[in-house]
């Protein structure tokens, strides 16, 4: 009986000895360290925002349901970099501002970033919330602080209900293994900062503008000469425009020797020759390729075949076909194999529509 109270006392007093240490050491630990992030933005919010950088990153939690990729506005200093979390969730990084380059008119670049998340908020939203927002605006252009920016971001998805956070602040001066790259069409910003590293991608739809996003940052970052070097080496045009290939059946019957010409990356245009039953085609074609990066495309397409030959005399004419099927090609080349089902309209001697189908292998580059 004595030895157990002597073990309930034992736990008791372990028990108050740990709420007594709780209390008085790891509160304050706590308190200190977030004290030492609002003394961080203290620190950082008269400085001149040089560059807002409008990017994504990756995160593993509950906000993305497991993995996913979180919008973040950075706010770039001569001194600091000012990671702003925004509400925006996607499996993908989402496509990025372009127009944004504009250091000396800060209005501009954030009427136009933050511009489309907030067009559904109100029907006349044009006219009378961009109008308030213009007046918001007028003395934040002669000041673009990071306070300012912070204030006015807020302000702005707050009219849609929602929240943004200064999640991290890092000080360039602590800052290591900087590195700025391209990738496709995508910039890729990381850097080690007390002992973590942080990425950050952005996406561009159009090279040009990622070319001017790539240089400005560079500067901004004193990485000018990298960028300028990374730029030189870069083709508005990364994907194989000419594709060779030998299709069986298809698009003229029996068979053709082909090339199309890929001048944009979801179209091509097809030429090609074939010895036919009854004489030689030749089929001219447009068609429609989905995607982009993936090597993997849905190929629709529509066209003509003119033919000359017969039997005894010489004849001339034309039939219609189309193309629907599956199209593996990399993005900057290599082998290509097609298979498609492939009707023709007004074949000779075979009706106003053939039900066919072809395959074909062949090369990009």
């Amino acid at each position: 009986m004595k030895s157990s109270n002597f073990v309930l006392g034992l736990i008791s007093s372990i028990r108050y000895k740990i709420l007594i240490l709780f209390i008085f050491v790891l509160c304050p630990v706590v308190y200190s360290q977030q004290l030492s992030e609002e003394q961080k933005f203290l620190k950082v919010k008269n400085q001149k925002v040089e560059f807002l950088f409008d990017t994504w990153k990756y995160n593993f939690g509950w906000k993305t349901l497991g993995g996913g990729y979180v919008r973040y506005l950075l706010l770039i200093t001569k001194e600091s970099i000012v990671e702003i979390e925004l509400p925006e969730v996607s499996n993908t990084p989402g496509y990025s501002s372009s127009r944004f380059v504009d250091i000396d008119e800060p209005s501009d670049i954030l009427l136009n970033l933050l511009f489309l998340p907030l067009i559904e908020f109100s029907p006349d939203y044009d006219e009378k919330i961009r109008q308030e927002l213009q007046n918001e605006l007028s003395s934040f252009k002669q000041s673009p602080t990071v306070e300012n920016f912070v204030n006015f971001i807020s302000d702005l998805y707050s009219k849609k209900g929602e929240e943004v956070k200064v999640r991290n602040i890092y000080f360039r001066a602590n800052i290591k293994d900087l590195k700025l790259k391209t990738k496709g069409d995508q910039i890729h910003l990381s850097f080690n900062s007390e002992g973590k590293k942080h990425s950050y991608i952005s996406t561009y739809k159009n090279f040009n503008p990622k070319n001017e996003v790539l240089l400005s940052l560079g500067e901004v970052l004193g990485i000018e000469g990298k960028t300028k070097k990374e730029v030189a080496h870069l083709k508005p045009s990364d994907f194989a425009k000419e594709a060779w290939y030998i299709e069986v059946f298809g698009n003229t019957f029996v068979g053709s020797v082909n090339i199309d010409y890929r001048f944009h990356p979801n179209f091509n245009l097809r030429f090609g020759a074939s010895y036919m039953i009854f004489g030689f085609g030749f089929p001219i074609m447009l068609n429609f390729i989905t995607g982009k990066e993936s090597p993997h495309h849905l190929e629709l397409g529509a066209g003509i075949v003119s033919f000359i030959g017969g039997s005894g005399e010489i004849t001339f004419g034309t039939f219609q076909t189309l193309t629907f099927g599956y199209r593996y090609q990399p993005k900057k080349g290599g082998v290509v194999f097609r298979i498609s089902f492939t009707p023709l309209f007004n074949f000779p001697d075979k009706g106003e529509v053939w039900p066919w189908a072809g395959i074909s292998i062949g090369y990009a580059k």
